[in-house]
Formats: C-alpha cells, structure tokens, sequence
C-alpha cells in the first residue's frame, strides 16, 4: 500500500509543479521577451516485487524555455539591419529637405542671379539692376551658408546620438555580463534559470538594436555575445568602449583592447556612417558647387572693368600660406595652373594702353615671383606682404591697369623702321588666345606705293590676312584683320620685312591667378557657412565690373556672369551648376527611396518573425487553459488515489486486532 500512496504522492507533486508552471505562463502572456515554459513528465523507474516490475509514479524530469535559435538569432540580425538603416534613413531625409526645389531654396536663388545677370545686359549702366544682381548673389551665398549651417547642426545632432548611444551600448554591456554570472551560478547549483535567460535575450535585442550583436549558446553555461563585427566578447566580465576623433573621423575604441572597432549593424552603426561618410560627403559636394561657382563669378569680376575704370591700387583678399614657396605647395584657396596673365596699362592722358604677359609656373613660381614679374611691367610697382601673404599692384600717378586683356591701341613698332604711325582696334571674339604677327612686304608710302601690303600671320605661322595698305588705301582707316581685330597705318612709309606683334587675348588670366588670390574678388571669403558678397561691391552697385570698356553701355562682361548659366562646369565637363545641384538633390532623393523601400522590407521581415517567434515561444492561453485542466484533474485523481488508499488502510487496521 505504500507503493501506492508514493505513487499518488508523486502525482500530487508533479500535476502541482505543471499548475505552477502553467499558472506562471499565463501570468506572463503579455511580458516583452518572455518564453513559455514546457513541463516535461516521465515515469519513475519501476519498482521490483516478486516477480514484477511496478510503476513507481511520475516525476518532472524537466521545466524547459520553448525557444527556437535560428528564429531568435534571425530576429536579432533582422534588429541589427533594421537600426541600421533606419539611422541612415532618418539623416538623409534631413539632407533631402536641404535641397527640396522651390522658392528660397539654391536652385531658385542660383537661377535667380542668371537672370538678374541677364537683365544687366539690357541696361548695364542702370544701377537698380546692378544692385538687383548683386542682392541676387547675396541671397544665393545666404542659403549656401544656411545649407551648410543645417548639415553642421545635423553632424552636432548626431554626434550626441553617437555619444548617448555609447552610453547605453557600455550600459546594457553591463547588465549583460551581470545576467551571464548569474546563470552561471544558477546552473552550477543545477537549477534552470529560465527567468533570467530571458531577461538576457531582451537585453542582447536591446543591445542588437544599438550594435551587430552575434551569439554563441553553450550546453551547461552562459551563453556567449559579441560586438563590434566581432571585436568585443561579452560574457561574464564587463566590457566598455568609447569615441575617438582620428582625422576628423569619430571612431569607437574597445577600452580592453585599444583597438578600433567597425560595425557591421545597428544604430551606432548607422550614425557613425552618417558622422564619417554621408554628412562630409554632402558637405564637400556643397563645398565643391561653392568653390565653381565662387572662382567663376570671381574671375569674370576680375577680368572685367567697373563703370569707374581702370585701377590704380588693388590688394588681394585671399594670401598664400608662404609667399617664396611654389604656388602649389603655397597654399592657394583655388589651386593655381601653368599659364599667363595678362595686364594692361594705360597712359590716361593719351589713351594709349600697351598689353603685357605674365608667365606663370606654378610648379616654379612663388607669389614673390608674381610680384616680381609684376613689378618689371613700365609704371606699375607691385608688393608682397610677408604677414598675410597677399599682394598688392599700384600704378605711378597718370597712369592704370586692369586683367581685362584689351587689345593694345599702339603695338610695340621698335623693330618697324618706316614712319607710319600704327594703331589697333576692335575687341577680339574668339575663344582661344593668340598671338599676329605683321610683316610688311614691299616698301613706299602708305596709300601710293604700289603692292604695298602686310601679311597676318597667327602664332602657329599661318596666314590670317593679307591687307593691302600701298595704292588706294586711304591712311588712318581701319582695316578688319579677323575676329573683331582692326588695325590702321597712317601716312609714313613702310619698309619690307618689317614686323610687329600683338596678343590677342579671349582669355586674360589662363592660369586662374586672380581668383586663386583674391584680386577684385565678387566674394568674400570661400568657405561655406561663412560665403558673402564684397561689402564694397555690396554698397557701390557701380563697382560690379559689367563691361570690358568701362563705359555705361557695355555690358559685355555681365553677359559672361549670365552665361555661366550653361557652362559645363562640373562633373568632369558634363554638368552645369543647375545641372550640379539638381543631381545633388535627386543623388539623395534616391538614396531615401532605396533606404525605404528597405525599411519596409525590413519591418515585413520582423514583423513575420515576430509572428514566427510568437508561435512558437508565446504563450496561447487558450492552450494553457486545457493543460490547466488536464493537470487539474491529474491532481484531483492522484488525491482520490490517495484518499482511496488511505481508507483501504483504514480498513485493513480496523481488521487487525
């Protein structure tokens, strides 16, 4: 009978431990992480009595987490991704909104000043619109500065994320490793700490949401994690990292090891490429349209003329880093090309403007060696300040110069031996520098002799133009040569093989001198967030260098400002600066539809492995609710067993005497 009452006994015990589990399954159905707990029952070994084997009962052989690795471990990758993405999502739609088309935003603002530009050509000595094209520009160098300012905020905003989110990773690190010692206590003393086991799954999707967590699970001990594509392990002992700034880039350094750590998912992952690549990037790309747009405009200010004329003094605004060094190694803000400038000057008593060529190196040339060449050209001195690196040109008194690159009225005739006095005129229309060559064939009077002609020739030897200057031409009158260019012969002799040159110049500063230094600068400064028009030029519209003459009606140079507008500035030669802008804002536009499209492919994927998690480890209470009953009446029946046993015994005794 006491077989029996240990049999009832122990289906009393294993039926109430199945209650309590289902009871603790129940009570937990809503709790983040939590997995259901499965009782499993086998029967005792079997007990000897004479020549029998009788059952000895039951006993819970264990209480086990339904769990499914490659559902959890996918679901914690499928986290990772997601925090990712979704980092890098959230800092491009702050970009997009930058570069969104419409009023106030650059691409109104650039297209603006074209047709302010424009519309100086129709009136170039009405300073309304040169102040309307000057405030255009200022309005667009505005919104530069207000872009750059918004991705500036955007990197600050991020840096703090990253910071927080370094906090949290060591934070949760932590209670991980805490978690980890205590199921390894647990599981030496041979119990199952499923409670904390689960507690540790949450924490490591929490963690798996902030970094790329991977697992190892162990039979007999706590299970291993680790970060940072690898290069942190955390287990029982705590593990922490933090930030480094290395070249401008903010990295993340494992305390323990010293080494830099990459990520390969999770938040800091997202934020740490949009602080290192994706925030420069749109700031360099910003910087690159600024620094086109900025040395263009600058060069056509440069090589142009002011209502007011000719200069006297100039200072450059932007200096070299060191003034004997070779100007690509100086410290140019643009970089500098092998070329030439051209400088006239001009004798404002007689008119007379004589056009020299600067030879420029920059593999050999410092700017002291600029100024130097500067300083040989007749009445003009030029300086070098040490301190600042900037340059500055002065005429002697009677006299001016400019970069515009206007013919000369008078050629240098040294080597002419005849007494015709010569003169050039006309402005020079093609789009390549050269350089005529006149030669004099035959001799006599201009005008009578007969056959008297000079032979155009182009800097390569080819012949350009005869003219014919001897019989029935009249002296003094112009005669076309080509490309705009005009020359007369007054009264006076020629002699055969005489020659005389002249540069004809479509491009004044081939090397890029002017804005490279700053000499009659548009702007000031270059830099974005910092970009302004000259306050000068801001407060005199008259300054705005509108022609190549100087005069009122010549709006020859405000049509270079407007014709920027389809230059293929950019892109290696295929792209304008509205072409530029529109490819930067439809390269993020982009970059934000393939980032959504895989956050919702994303989310779909979570979602279901929720679901498939969910029907696996969560709890049905429906399901509960018949094991409770099932268990329910497997106690009521071992407790009838036993209160059958016992009156039997009862029985039994009353029997015996």
């Amino acid at each position: 009978m006491t077989f029996a009452l240990n049999i009832g006994l122990s289906a009393l015990q294993a039926n109430q431990q199945a209650l309590q589990t289902v009871a603790n399954n129940l009570a937990n159905a809503g709790t983040p992480g939590y997995h259901r707990r499965l009782v499993n029952l086998v029967d005792r070994s079997p007990t000897p009595s004479g020549k029998h084997l009788i059952g000895a009962g039951v006993d819970v052989k264990s209480i086990t987490r339904v769990r499914s690795s490659l559902i959890e471990q996918s679901l914690t990758a499928n986290i990772t991704s997601r925090s990712r993405n979704e980092a890098q999502l959230e800092t491009l739609q702050r970009l997009e909104a930058l570069y969104i088309p419409g009023e106030g935003g650059v691409q109104q603002r650039l297209q603006t000043f074209f047709d302010r530009a424009f519309a100086v050509t129709s009136g170039p000595g009405n300073n309304i619109l040169r102040q309307q094209a000057i405030s255009a520009a200022h309005d667009l160098t505005e919104e530069i500065n207000a872009i750059a300012a918004a991705m500036h905020k955007l990197q600050q905003s991020v840096d703090a994320e990253i910071e927080s989110t370094v906090h949290t990773v060591n934070q949760l690190s932590d209670r991980i490793a805490a978690l980890n010692r205590e199921i390894g206590i647990a599981e030496g003393r041979g119990f199952q700490p499923h409670d904390l086991r689960d507690q540790r799954d949450q924490l490591l999707n929490e963690l798996a949401e902030l970094v790329d967590v991977r697992t190892w699970e162990w039979a007999g001990q706590p299970d291993v994690a680790a970060f940072g594509d690898g290069g942190v392990t955390l287990s029982t002992q705590p593990v922490t990292i933090s930030l480094k700034l290395i070249d401008g880039q903010v990295k993340v350094i494992s305390d323990q090891s010293g080494r830099e750590l990459s990520f390969s998912g999770g938040r800091l992952s997202g934020l740490l490429e949009a602080r290192n690549e994706i925030l420069p990037a749109a700031l360099e790309r910003l910087q690159t349209f600024t620094d086109t747009f900025v040395r263009a405009v600058d060069q056509i200010q440069a090589t142009g003329l002011p209502t007011t004329g000719p200069f006297d003094w100039l200072e450059s605004t932007r200096g070299v880093e060191d003034v004997n060094l070779p100007l690509s190694t100086a410290g140019t803000r643009f970089p500098v090309e092998a070329g030439q400038l051209f400088i006239s000057v001009t004798d404002q008593a007689t008119g007379v403007r004589r056009l020299t060529a600067v030879d420029i190196d920059p593999a050999t040339d410092s700017l002291t060696d600029v100024a130097t060449a500067i300083d040989a050209i007749d009445h003009l001195q030029a300086f070098i300040d040490p301190q600042t690196g900037k340059l500055s040109i002065e005429s002697e008194s009677g006299y001016a110069f400019d970069f515009v690159g206007r013919l000369e009225t008078v050629p240098d005739t040294s080597a002419v031996t005849g007494t015709s006095s010569i003169s050039l005129g006309g402005q020079y229309t093609a789009s390549v520098n050269d350089e005529f060559e006149f030669t004099v064939v035959g001799s006599g009077d201009v005008g009578t002799a007969s056959g008297l002609q000079v032979e155009v020739r182009n800097s390569i030897g080819a012949l350009v133009k005869t003219l014919d200057v001897g019989l029935g031409y009249q002296p003094g009158a112009a005669l076309d040569v080509i490309e705009g260019v005009t020359v007369s012969f007054g009264a006076g002799t020629l002699n055969a093989g005489d020659t005389f040159t002249t540069p004809v110049v479509a491009n004044s500063d081939t090397a890029g001198f002017l804005s490279a230094v700053g000499l009659r600068s548009f702007f000031d400064g270059t830099q974005i967030g910092s970009l302004s028009v000259d306050d000068a030029l801001r407060a005199d519209p008259e300054l705005l260098s509108a022609s190549y003459s100087g005069l009122p009606a010549d709006g020859a140079n405000a049509a270079r400002f407007a014709a920027l507008r389809d230059e293929l500035l950019l892109g290696d030669g295929h792209l304008t600066l509205e072409d530029f802008l529109a490819e930067t804002a439809a390269l993020v536009g982009s970059d934000v539809q393939n980032l959504t499209i895989a956050q919702t492919h994303l989310d779909s994927l979570n979602a279901q492995l929720e679901t498939d998690r969910e029907s696996i480890s969560g709890v049905d209470p429906n399901e509960e609710f018949v094991k409770m009953l099932n268990y329910q009446r497997g106690f009521q029946s071992a407790a009838k067993l036993i209160a059958s046993v016992n009156d039997t015994l009862d029985e039994l005794f009353a029997i015996v005497p």
